[in-house]
């Protein structure tokens, strides 16, 4: 068993009794402090790969290379804030051959992980020609929240990539970012959250922050929900300061992704488990039609009788195939025939279609934010029979 399934069982046996409502403003440091002693803060995971001392750039990466992937380790980037600003970056020893940058944020329930946890994932992409950026953040501690820091964090890292990242290493300015549990959420966050002060601290740059995909794993895009339904004891009060609350509910809803659904969004892909009892798979299906409701393509890959990790996705090749494979889905030119992005193409889809061709002002009622063109799926800028078409060859391709 890794080191981060470890972590996870450590998690789940310590902070897996459920504190689902408290009295209003109950602090966090008050309640701990007075049912047990601070816990010892988490020991750090050795990263697989040491660095070794050699002539570096800029940017003063520390550089290996293992037998297939190129490895630059502990590169820093610039957030005002953050005491945790460091990445990894990997490589494909013969050279990048995606149009793509992917960013890998770990999960952890924001108070623990580290950038190396999943290196075998990062290793298989490499492998298949990605460039994978993969970043530490600010962690929460009982005394101090890790939000929004955490958010600024990983904005600052697609700036580093857009820049010194494109600079020095040549990295695609196209970013797919993929994350797991917490990790997703900050994912999602980066999806939804383009161009909001609140969470740009730093100065716009030319590329702007918005990237171009999300893969969110077994993600709490509803914080409030998931404060209401999952069992990840006190890391998502941890991560904002206080447990729910009537007089924390601003702030959990703020911190949601849910709450910053727009049209201008780029594709989403979320993966959870249909068991899951930390982040409970309801929080998934509500992600998902908040995007729906302004026909986004949001696809959502339920898995049956699947808990929260990995492991029920076929580990760590089965997490790197969902990725690669739905990179291409994700951005591809024309609109995606899963009208409702359930993850599957079928009459539901035909449904909307003719709720679109047929009753567009019944349709635009219910769903305000969508435009007509979402159906238009062999790209001639109509919506008629042909679109019909592609819908039906697909159909019958499953």
């Amino acid at each position: 068993m890794n080191a981060r399934n470890v972590l996870r069982m450590v998690y789940t046996a310590t902070f897996g009794a459920v504190l689902t409502a408290s009295s209003g403003g109950c602090s966090i440091s008050g309640l701990l402090d007075s049912l047990f002693p601070p816990a010892a803060a988490p020991i750090p995971i050795d990263p697989i790969v040491e660095p070794v001392d050699e002539p570096v750039p800029t940017t003063q990466p520390v550089t290996t290379q293992p037998a297939t992937t190129l490895i630059h380790t502990d590169i820093n980037y610039t957030s005002p804030g953050s005491n945790n600003n460091t990445m990894d970056l990997h490589l494909p020893l013969d050279g990048i051959r995606s149009s793509v940058t992917i960013l890998f944020i770990h999960g952890g329930g924001w108070f623990l992980g580290d950038k190396n946890d999943s290196a075998p994932i990062f290793e298989l992409l490499a492998l298949a020609g990605f460039p994978v950026v993969t970043c530490n953040y600010t962690l929460s501690t009982i005394e101090s929240p890790g939000y929004p820091q955490a958010i600024y964090d990983v904005k600052a890292v697609v700036r580093w990539i857009r820049t010194e990242g494109a600079e020095f290493y040549g990295l695609p300015t196209k970013i797919v970012v993929v994350g797991e549990s917490s990790g997703g959420h900050l994912a999602l966050m980066l999806g939804t959250t383009d161009g909001l002060e609140l969470f740009e601290p730093q100065l716009p740059y030319p590329g702007g922050y918005r990237v171009d995909a999300v893969i969110a794993f077994f993600a709490p895009g509803d914080l409030v929900y998931h404060a209401q339904h999952g069992i990840d004891g006190f890391s998502t009060a941890w991560f904002l300061g206080a447990l729910l609350s009537d007089e924390m509910m601003p702030r959990y809803i703020e911190a949601s992704p849910v709450t910053y659904v727009n049209e201008a969004n780029p594709p989403i892909a979320l993966l959870h488990g249909e068991a899951d009892i930390v982040v409970p798979f309801e929080v998934a299906v509500r992600t998902q039609q908040a995007f729906a409701n302004v026909c986004r393509h949001c696809r959502l890959v339920g898995m049956p009788d699947v808990g929260h990790g990995f492991d029920g996705f076929g580990g760590n090749e089965g997490a790197a195939t969902y990725i690669t494979d739905l990179i291409p889905t994700l951005l591809a030119s024309h609109p995606e025939p899963d009208l409702n992005g359930d993850g599957a193409v079928n009459v539901l889809d035909i449904e909307r279609f003719v709720g679109i061709l047929i009753d567009s002002s019944a349709f635009f009622t219910a769903f305000p934010g969508c435009n007509r063109l979402q159906a238009d799926l062999n790209g001639d800028g109509r919506v008629d029979g042909g679109d019909v078409a592609v819908m039906v060859s697909r159909i019958l391709e499953g």
